[in-house]
């Protein structure tokens, strides 16, 4: 514990006082039984900081955070309830997002909201062990109400592919398809995230010749060499579609096949796009997208080449999310400069305002992504708007 704290010139109170709030941390992260052996010794580590700074309650309760902490943090250490409800905060009277880093002495007062729950993407910016192991905690409790449904599931697909539905071939499945926990595994069943189609390559319990597809030679199987981890999805399938064509190319004839396009990234003419199969259809990604990029890991067998066609003018449907600081006539004005020369036609518009701040989610018909992108630069112009992004 003493490698803690570096030589510095405090006073003996203060030494005291700093190391029973580190100890305090500590103790909360041994108490969390739901936590794993990984997860501990990463949270841990979060604690192991030198560069903290100070910041205050309306009250001006001091809470100490590490630098470049977040509003989220904050929250999540008041309590953590005030973190899963969080939707941002009015931070020296103003009103900023929840990603919002703060500065040493800031006052900080949380907005909540009963609709507002923590997402896995905002894993992705906070800093603070607490704040981690709250969203974690709450997305693994999230997760848990579909075991019942992914059980089923699972026992029924176990029964018609001929296997014994017990642990020794759950735990095989599980380390298949590389996700150590049931939880999750069960989730990703009942989300059809893990399909029957996975679970046959597991047990290797192919379907018979005059199914609707033969499976496809996965050629995305992990290698050992160094230089695949250096390269990005794109890069792997072009150079996988470059060694062996025949493996990953749809035929044209195969007419039977719907395309969709993923719900979870909503790619648009213009993207690099890549497909997925599925039990009767082909779901296209961006080759941006966290899911087909984790499926790849995975699932290698289901990556097939996809391309736009082109010289067709079909409108997809876009989200995007917006969040700023709400004022009178912001809608108004917003939904002014979608619609005005823009030939765009708004499908859905979900707006949440709680104390001057607000987050939308806005769903739109475009043609492409570069008309997307323009669109989006342009919503970042209007006044109070703090961030655009595409979902």
């Amino acid at each position: 514990l003493a490698a803690h704290y570096k030589y510095k010139e405090v006073k003996e109170g203060e030494l005291d006082e700093n190391l029973d709030n580190w100890l305090e941390k500590v103790r909360e992260l041994l108490d969390n039984q739901s936590a794993n052996a990984i997860d501990f010794v990463n949270d841990f580590t979060l604690n192991l900081v030198t560069d903290e700074i100070t910041t205050f309650t309306p009250k001006g309760k001091p809470i100490i955070l590490p630098k470049g902490a977040t509003v989220l943090d904050f929250a999540f250490n008041v309590h953590t309830q005030l973190g899963i409800n969080c939707m941002g905060a009015k931070v020296n009277y103003k009103v900023v997002t929840l990603d919002h880093r703060l500065k040493p002495s800031d006052q900080v007062e949380i907005i909540t909201s009963n609709i507002s729950y923590p997402k896995e993407e905002y894993l992705s910016f906070v800093k603070t062990s607490k704040a981690i192991q709250g969203i974690k905690n709450y997305l693994r409790d999230y997760r848990r109400g579909f075991t019942d449904e992914g059980t089923k599931k699972l026992q029924t697909i176990f029964l018609e592919i001929e296997i014994e539905y017990n642990q020794e071939n759950i735990d095989k499945l599980s380390k298949y398809v590389g996700i150590p926990q049931n939880i999750d595994l069960f989730y990703k069943v009942a989300k059809n995230e893990i399909t029957e189609e996975d679970i046959r390559h597991c047990f290797d319990k192919k379907k018979s010749k005059k199914s609707t597809w033969m499976f496809l030679k996965n050629p995305f199987a992990p290698k050992r060499d160094k230089e695949q981890g250096k390269l990005t999805l794109k890069e792997e399938i072009e150079r996988q579609i470059e060694r062996n064509p025949e493996q990953v190319v749809i035929k044209q004839n195969m007419e039977n096949m719907k395309y969709i396009t993923a719900p979870c990234c909503r790619p648009v003419p213009g993207d690099d796009i890549v497909g997925l199969i599925r039990e009767n259809s082909i779901e296209v990604h961006r080759t941006t997208c966290n899911k087909a990029i984790d499926e790849m890991s995975k699932f290698g067998h289901r990556i097939i080449k996809a391309k736009w066609r082109e010289n067709e003018k079909i409108t997809f449907l876009a989200g995007i999310k917006i969040k700023g600081i709400d004022r009178k006539g912001l809608l108004q004005e917003l939904t002014g400069v979608i619609s005005e020369g823009w030939n765009i036609n708004i499908r859905g518009l979900v707006m949440e305002s709680s104390e001057g701040l607000f987050e939308g989610t806005m769903m739109v018909y475009i043609y492409d992504a570069e008309q997307l992108s323009r669109l989006i630069k342009n919503i970042e112009s209007i006044d109070g708007i703090d961030s655009v992004r595409r979902i």
